[in-house]
């Protein structure tokens, strides 16, 4: 929680017209500033809620799907945001000619320290907090060969996806468009802009690593989804490969919506692309496709709890 400070008090301090660390106050006057102020602002405070249920007892007895949405939206958008930053600040350092790619418009250098420093530990907190959340309320993800309670499989029950052709499909469409998220990410990462002739605008430093991180995580995912497959059929641990897929979906999903909500509220700060629907869609069918590996695998015969079936279908 206290990680979250320095941003509240930010946030408030902009939002009563007290423009702290602004080289140009107008900016943040302006209509668009103050209501992306007060979004964000409340998506700070929610993350206070989220660090409270995962922290103390009352959050155990919280419906499983009032922690997990929540904390996989802050995960997408933490570790997504926290890393670009801290990476491209970094190479600010090291590399003095990215030193003015790094920072926000209008805004003093050690702002951009402040808020996104602040992203990472939130993001490294509240990862911590989520371990021994899970710990506590499901330790079977955490142990081989041990199932999840009941109200985890009822919260995957209904994105199953597990009947033959349509499964394929979804399992075809992620890989597919989870290795052109990482090849438009990759393009914009490398050269500031979607890999493709005639694409305009440069995106900051910043967004390019962010970009880069989004890139890696398509990636990782079709990689984790192949191997939480081969630790189903063999009876293993999961936690690892979900991890993976947790964090690489909410980094393809909340990315793609924060780059186009962006795009919306400020056309002139970055360039009108598609690639953040490519991310959105990928990550979607990425959380499907896993959905449906975890609803039953018909090679191994393991059912939802973990059990093998007899032939007449009837749970040992």
């Amino acid at each position: 929680m206290a990680a979250t400070v320095p941003y509240l008090l930010l946030k408030i301090a902009w939002l009563t017209s007290h423009y702290i660390g602004a080289v140009d106050p107008e900016v943040l006057a302006a209509p668009t500033f103050v209501v992306a102020n007060a979004v964000t602002l409340l998506l700070d405070l929610a993350v206070v809620v989220v660090a409270a249920a995962l922290g103390w007892q009352w959050g155990l007895r919280l419906p499983a799907w009032l922690v997990l949405g929540p904390m996989w939206v802050a995960t997408g958008l933490l570790v997504t945001v926290g890393v670009g930053a801290s990476v491209a600040a970094l190479l600010a350092l090291v590399l003095p000619a990215a030193s003015a790619a790094v920072g926000v418009p209008g805004l003093r250098p050690w702002v951009f320290a402040v808020v996104y420093t602040g992203f990472a530990l939130q993001a490294l907190l509240l990862s911590w907090l989520f371990v021994r959340y899970l710990r506590a309320r499901w330790p079977g993800l955490l142990a081989a060969e041990r199932a999840p309670s009941g109200d985890v499989r009822a919260l995957r029950r209904p994105l199953d996806v597990r009947t033959g052709p349509l499964r394929r499909t979804v399992d075809a469409a992620a890989i597919l468009l989870c290795t052109a998220v990482a090849v438009l990410d990759g393009g914009i990462a490398t050269f500031g802009h979607p890999p493709w002739p005639g694409a305009a605008g440069v995106r900051p430093m910043p967004d390019r690593v962010s970009a880069a991180v989004t890139a890696l995580a398509a990636l990782l995912g079709i990689w984790a989804t192949a191997v939480l497959r081969r630790r189903l059929r063999a009876g293993r641990s999961l936690f690892g490969p979900l991890a993976v897929v947790w964090t690489a979906t909410g980094s393809m999903v909340l990315w793609g919506l924060y780059t186009r909500v962006v795009a919306l509220a400020l056309p002139a700060a970055t360039p009108s692309v598609r690639v953040d629907e490519v991310e959105i869609i990928a990550g979607t069918l990425l959380v499907l496709a896993v959905a449906g590996t975890l609803r039953s695998d018909p090679a191994s015969g393991r059912s939802v709890d973990g059990r093998r079936a007899h032939a007449g279908g009837a749970p040992r």
